[in-house]
């Protein structure tokens, strides 16, 4: 009984990877959406992330307009994402001892109220990237505290056999909602301008806000910590660096989310300087990204099922160094619209295969606090690629620093195949090191 009461998360992954290739399969990526409370909890994040990069897009464009800098552009990045890195480890830690439900229904509705008044602000005449900058900071502290408790609220609306469905399906409406929203900022900037695509955004926090008001959870299976917040927060961290398969996909997220990620941010360069292009055309280019990721981690949850994870892992990290390098080298518009898709499918493609295997592989006690850990590596990364590669693009232009950083993603697979093992920790006991899963004997 107990053995099956507190089947690990590794057990549950290995349990529906186990078994020769053409036997029963797992769950599929859209059975999550079967179980009411997460279709709501799905649909409602789905608008309010569309509002969100809908705002995202906006600020990077006029950003761009105002100083004809991509630093500006990255630093824009920097200050909403990088104060996740102090905030989503503590945030790990309380979400591991509090409600989070309410305590994501309080983030929500602050991050409506900052929203809002954002767009108060530009309608008011206030133009000043300064204070851009200010106010992304502030909305960045809140959606720090924030990410632990919404990748551990997965976990308490699925039964268990389907939670890497139901985490595939959130990166799917989150980088879905990556598309349609800058899709739809550039109908908007070029129409009615900015305004009101940041009102969009204050409106767009209410789906996600009645969709927690309504959903009921299933009963956590994890403990209560009780050593007080710090202590609980040195114990996630030793406990991710423990586990050699959490530390190493800890390791390779960083290094996606730093090179990788930040190639979006330097759409607003692109589309004036190299393609000269309009802003519905730029939100397009924006859009590919997402709707590239859309598809990569659509992708990656069926070919989890018959495919070891480092074989798709380095499979997906050339990919993305050849896209990469392949959107440096373009300078037609429709070339670079495919290089930027399809890195998009390979970058939060592996960004999604790393996260499954950090929730297959935690413990219930543990899981906000070391998804705090996973919410910090990307959170820190993402921001300072952005940094660099404005800065260095300033320096080289664009193209010059998608050349480098895609030579640099090659050097890592490269260096990858030569540290095989740490690849193969990422893998269930029922996985080949690489390749397909193993055959039967019978």
């Amino acid at each position: 009984m107990a053995d099956r009461e507190h089947q690990t998360p590794v057990a549950a992954g290995a349990a529906a990877a186990a078994g020769p290739v053409g036997a029963r399969r797992g769950p599929e990526p859209l059975d999550a959406l079967r179980h009411r409370d997460f279709r709501i909890f799905w649909i409602g994040a789905l608008i309010s992330n569309t509002g969100t990069w809908l705002h995202g897009a906006s600020v990077a464009y006029v950003l761009f307009q105002m100083t004809d800098s991509n630093t500006w552009v990255g630093m824009s990045l920097f200050v909403s994402l990088f104060p996740g890195v102090v905030c989503s480890p503590i945030a790990g830690a309380i979400a591991d001892r509090l409600d989070r439900r309410r305590m994501l229904l309080v983030i929500q509705v602050l991050s409506l109220i900052v929203a809002a008044a954002f767009a108060v602000m530009w309608s008011s005449g206030v133009r000043s990237p300064g204070v851009i900058l200010a106010v992304g900071a502030v909305s960045g502290i809140i959606m720090g505290f924030g990410m632990p408790s919404w990748q551990g609220l997965l976990a308490d609306l699925v039964p268990r056999d389907l939670l890497t469905a139901a985490v595939t399906m959130n990166s799917i409406q989150f980088h879905g909602s990556r598309a349609i929203g800058p899709a739809i900022a550039g109908v908007i900037l070029s129409t009615v301008g900015p305004t009101w695509a940041f009102i969009g955004n204050a409106v767009s926090y209410l789906a996600i806000i009645g969709a927690l008001w309504v959903v009921t959870l299933r009963p956590s299976a994890g403990g209560v910590p009780s050593k007080g917040v710090l202590r609980d927060l040195v114990a996630g961290w030793r406990y991710a660096r423990s586990h050699s398969g959490i530390a190493t996909a800890l390791v390779l997220v960083v290094a996606v989310g730093f090179l990788g990620n930040p190639i979006v941010q330097l759409a607003p360069a692109f589309s004036e300087r190299v393609y000269k292009v309009d802003a519905d055309s730029y939100g397009v280019l924006t859009a590919a990204f997402g709707l590239g990721a859309a598809i990569g981690i659509y992708l990656v949850g069926r070919l989890a099922q018959r495919f070891s994870r480092s074989g798709l892992l380095l499979r997906g990290l050339i990919v993305l160094g050849v896209a990469v390098v392949g959107f440096g080298a373009s300078s037609i518009y429709a070339a670079g619209l495919v290089c930027v898709l399809v890195a998009g499918s390979a970058a939060v493609g592996l960004g999604v295969l790393l996260l499954t295997t950090v929730q297959m592989k935690v413990a219930d006690e543990f899981r906000g606090r070391v998804l705090g850990v996973y919410a910090m590596a990307f959170t820190a990364s993402y921001p300072l690629g952005a940094l660099a590669q404005g800065a260095l693009a300033d320096a080289v232009g664009p193209r010059g620093n998608e050349l480098i950083v895609g030579s640099i993603i090659l050097v890592l697979v490269g260096w990858l195949i030569s540290r095989r093992h740490l690849l193969a920790a990422l893998e269930p006991s029922t996985l080949s090191s690489f390749g397909t899963l193993p055959r039967s004997e019978s």
